[in-house]
């Protein structure tokens, strides 16, 4: 299942990386199962960011 998650993040820009988290959107796939499983969705927002503080905002069904 695709699911489109927004979330706040830190970003590397010009090799730095921002103090302000900057919002975001991804597009990824999870299994139907852990569609409702909110840890889950955030723990793959994580490693999708690279930003162990990454915070999801929302997120829905693509």
């Amino acid at each position: 299942m695709r699911v489109k998650i927004d979330y706040k993040a830190s970003k590397k820009v010009d090799g730095q990386i921002t103090d302000t988290p900057i919002p975001g959107v991804i597009v990824t796939e999870i299994p139907e199962n852990k569609f409702n499983d909110r840890s889950f969705i955030e723990e793959k927002l994580r490693k999708e960011t690279e930003d162990p503080d990454a915070e999801m905002v929302s997120y829905e069904q693509e």
